[in-house]
């Protein structure tokens, strides 16, 4: 089918390996947040306003991502959110630490995941060498969210794009990914939910794709990704990624 035997398989992980609750809504996260720093006396105006401003910030985190590659961490995009109502707070200050792990334990008692997808990754890695490439602002969560489910024990590698600088699209994460894979470009198929980051970041830097479009994120700029992000597979689940996963490798 490819010109290239394929020796690794990336997936992306939030909307691809794991889901989250019917009930979930990342406003519960910010709440969170925002009662640790209102306890601490900040004055942030209403729950409403400060919710802005973080969509506001988090609109500016992704455009850097898509111009500059660049990512951030939770812990400077809530120093920058603070400095919008009048406070300068380090990063690493205890406020921001407190705010950001107040986030996560919300974030990570959301999610949804099927544990027969261990398996099934189990499976595969009996053929190829397995690879996480994420977007993610605060590593800790992550890793504990792995760790949690098992995925960290069924993976070659973990790539997290505020641990390695990069975020998707750019190629330098999943590059990050591959030498650590030892995997020719065009020898890896990656597995993603977003156009944008997931596809077009894979494509551009010669990597085989699966599309998981069962969702359409409104931040995706999709009449201007669609042009160049042509991924080799379109399909509806990670099962259905799967099943054809099983026919190339």
């Amino acid at each position: 089918m490819f010109g290239d035997r394929v020796s690794a398989v990336t997936f992306d992980v939030f909307g691809t390996l794991i889901g989250f609750k019917d009930t979930f809504d990342v406003k519960k996260c910010y709440r969170a947040s925002y009662e640790v720093f209102v306890s601490k006396g900040l004055n942030l105006g209403s729950f409403d306003s400060f919710y802005k401003v973080c969509l506001l910030e988090w609109s500016k985190v992704l455009e850097k991502r898509f111009l500059s590659g660049r990512d951030t961490r939770r812990e400077n995009f809530y120093s920058y959110v603070l400095k919008s109502f009048g406070y300068d707070f380090n990063p690493n200050s205890s406020i921001i630490l407190d705010a950001t792990k107040a986030f996560y334990k919300v974030f990570a008692s959301e999610i949804k995941f099927s544990t027969e997808i261990l398996g099934k990754i189990s499976k595969l890695r009996e053929k190829v060498k397995i690879g996480i490439v994420s977007d993610f602002v605060y590593p800790p969560s992550l890793r504990e969210i792995l760790g949690k489910t098992g995925l960290e024990t069924v993976v070659d590698c973990i790539a997290i794009s505020s641990e390695v600088g990069w975020a998707k699209p750019s190629p330098q994460i999943f590059n990050v990914a591959l030498k650590c894979l030892g995997v020719d470009p065009r020898c890896a198929i990656h597995v993603g939910d977003r156009l944008d980051s997931d596809i077009y970041g894979a494509k551009k830097l010669g990597m085989k794709t699966i599309w998981i479009k069962k969702s359409v994120h409104p931040d995706e700029p999709l009449d201007q990704i669609r042009l160049q992000a042509k991924p080799d597979f379109e399909v509806n689940s990670i099962d259905e990624a799967f099943s054809i996963l099983f026919k190339i490798v």
